[in-house]
């Protein structure tokens, strides 16, 4: 439904509150790894695992960067009104992990950004997006940061395992994004789900408006056939009245 497609997007657009979600539930743990959907691990993901075993950075992402004045990154737009003064750093999150401490700061920056974003009167300002506020959070508040080795994760426009057949040699690597034509046609089929859903939302505003126009009609009709009986009633009691006289005479 329309929520649940609304849900997706918040999600994808805040991927640091899936951090939030598993943290409250499982708190007990220094770090928390978090692999998006079409992240495919062509054998296991132990060797991607032991390379950062040692790692003690509160943040583990790939292309991580202070993203200057002369950048021209698209979700630096209209942030102004949280990060006006502040250096800016980005990264890029199929694959991800944070620590526990930092998770608390990320939550905590949040609340405060949401106080201060639902009271700004900027009607041009953006929702800080996730890639953009978990790097700058973490580094400008003295938090350490590491960028993730590309070797072990393999990235392009996308794969579909049906044409690769990647799962016939595997090399303990990761790939992003894996989706092809299964998910393709998923897709499809939602987006094909979607417009049927809006176009009978609109029937039935459609629907709506006519059942109340003639609920209208029908009081309208009433009113007025009431009007006339209380019309042909008064009539009736004027002949009556002068009947009478004339009957007696």
């Amino acid at each position: 439904n329309n929520k649940q497609s609304d849900f997706s997007k918040v999600i994808w657009y805040n991927s640091d509150y899936k951090f939030y979600y598993v943290n409250h539930y499982l708190p007990d743990y220094d770090y928390y790894w978090m692999f998006e959907y079409d992240v495919y691990c062509n054998g296991s993901y132990q060797p991607f695992f032991d390379r950062y075993e040692n790692r003690e950075e509160d943040l583990l992402i790939l292309r991580y960067k202070e993203h200057t004045s002369e950048s021209n990154w698209f979700w630096k737009k209209n942030i102004g009104w949280m990060y006006k003064n502040s250096k800016i750093y980005g990264g890029f999150y199929p694959v991800c992990r944070i620590s526990n401490r930092a998770i608390d700061l990320l939550y905590s920056k949040r609340i405060k950004h949401a106080e201060i974003f639902n009271t700004d009167d900027n009607n041009e300002k953006w929702w800080i997006f996730s890639e953009l506020f978990v790097p700058t959070e973490i580094t400008n508040n003295g938090y350490s940061a590491f960028d993730i080795d590309e070797d072990g994760i393999i990235l392009k426009k996308e794969y579909d395992l049906n044409d690769t057949r990647l799962f016939e040699n595997p090399d303990n690597k990761l790939y992003h994004p894996v989706k092809g034509q299964f998910i393709n046609r998923l897709n499809k089929l939602k987006t094909e789900k979607d417009e049927i859903i809006h176009l009978l939302n609109n029937r039935n505003e459609s629907l709506k408006e006519r059942v109340k126009y003639l609920e209208d009609e029908i009081k309208n009709q009433r009113r007025k056939l009431t009007e006339q009986i209380k019309m042909l009633t008064r009539e009736n009691i004027s002949i009556k009245k002068n009947l009478i006289p004339k009957l007696k005479n």
